[in-house]
């Protein structure tokens, strides 16, 4: 529509001399014209009558190009109707265009989605957030934000101490290798079946041990880092996903240490009996809530604190996490702290989608009941190639078919 307001508006202004903006080009809410230019705003300046005004427009642009018909209506209105071939050119045109003519917009973005844990598998239920975050991401950008899609890989905490030790208890250097997620994946559902408290306690002391820097602990872990995400490259490459950067939650753990105690400086932490740390919430329905244990370990609430730090000293205004209902409590909690700590030049916003439920329950990694995220793709492209071969099949039959009716009604000589 702008473009032929502007053609028109450049014609008129050249015709009275005069400037003739955007906005005098009007779109009449009663049907008689598709446009209308109303010659009373150039009546006094030209000092002249608008009717008279009118019908020399009339006439001298009845052989524009754009124009179908043209005529002067009321006081002194010039009504014009455009040839219907103008609207499909410019339609063709702005079609072609990468974003369909729109403007670039204001403003950096960040979407984190996906985020799978270390040393698990993504499960049928990844496959909603990874399609609603990487659709979000595809619309921000086509409306002109600046965008930037990341994957926070949950990648430190007690739960990889328990990988760990795990894999020392019973693990297996040829399994690692010829099949790393499957094999890690056993060993965190073993462990977790055969958990009794002294497990638990050694699991946590290889957690610790990641965090001091042990070189065989640090090793480990990042073998297991690496063979996580190379896992995972091949369904989001199926998924046609990609991500302009893939981060985790072991890049901001030191500045999670620096947060506890900086919470502690400024009384937004406070300090139990037994030595952890927690924060009081004033607000009861969000609970009080651990930031660091009695054993010196950090939890991901920390490091996702000192995570939208991070992202708004980067500069970026919006901030959006696509993540299911169960984290609702999480993020309410963190976005509060955030605003404790300062942060008020960014918004954030948790995108929330819902949990997918099996017949029996809810699936648990730990539990090992959960249904690869991989296995489902493969059966969509299986059931898709299936249906394919199938539609193939009934189609040549019925030509067949056709063929053999045509030649039983086919006339004898």
């Amino acid at each position: 529509m702008k473009q032929i307001k502007r053609e028109l508006a450049e014609k008129i202004e050249d015709l009275l001399s005069l400037d003739v903006e955007l906005n005098d080009i009007e779109i009449p809410e009663k049907q008689e014209a598709e446009f209308a230019y109303p010659a009373m705003r150039a009546a006094s300046e030209l000092n002249a009558n608008p009717h008279e005004i009118a019908n020399n427009l009339a006439e001298d642009m009845e052989d524009l190009e754009i124009i179908e018909s043209i005529e002067v209506a009321g006081p002194g209105y010039v009504n014009f109707n455009l040839v219907k071939s103008k609207y499909a050119e410019i339609g063709k045109n702005t079609l072609e265009k990468e974003r369909m003519g729109l403007k670039e917009r204001n403003g950096k973005v960040l979407v984190e989605f996906s985020s799978p844990n270390l040393a698990k598998p993504m499960h049928v239920g990844h496959l909603r957030n990874n399609c609603l975050g990487d659709f979000l991401q595809r619309i921000l950008r086509f409306i002109g934000f600046d965008v930037t899609s990341e994957n926070y890989i949950g990648d430190w905490g007690t739960k990889h101490g328990q990988v760990i030790y795990a894999f020392k208890l019973w693990g297996s250097k040829e399994e690692l290798e010829e099949n790393p997620m499957n094999h890690m994946y056993e060993l965190y559902v073993k462990l977790h079946e055969e958990a009794d408290e002294k497990t638990k306690q050694k699991a946590r002391e290889w957690s610790r041990r990641i965090e001091e820097g042990d070189e065989e602990a640090v090793k480990l872990w990042e073998k297991f880092r690496e063979a996580t995400i190379e896992y995972n490259e091949p369904i989001y490459d199926r998924m046609m996903i990609n991500f302009d950067r893939v981060t985790g939650e072991s890049e901001v753990a030191e500045q999670g240490e620096e947060i506890v105690e900086e919470g502690l400086e400024k009384g937004i932490f406070e300090e139990d009996e037994d030595g952890s740390i927690y924060v009081d919430f004033e607000d009861e329905s969000l609970s009080n809530t651990v930031v660091r244990r009695d054993d010196g370990a950090t939890l991901y609430i920390t490091r996702d604190i000192a995570n939208i730090i991070k992202r708004e000293e980067e500069g970026f205004d919006l901030n959006l996490y696509v993540v299911a209902t169960e984290q609702n409590l999480h993020f309410k909690q963190l976005f509060n702290l955030a605003e404790k700590f300062g942060v008020d030049s960014m918004e954030s916003e948790h995108v929330a989608h819902g949990m997918l439920h099996l017949e029996n329950g809810s699936m648990s990694s730990s539990k090992g009941n959960i249904i690869k995220l991989t296995d489902v793709i493969s059966l969509g492209i299986e059931l898709c190639l299936l249906k394919a071969i199938l539609d193939l099949i009934f189609n040549i039959q019925t030509l067949e078919r056709n063929q053999s009716l045509k030649r039983l009604k086919k006339p004898e000589n």
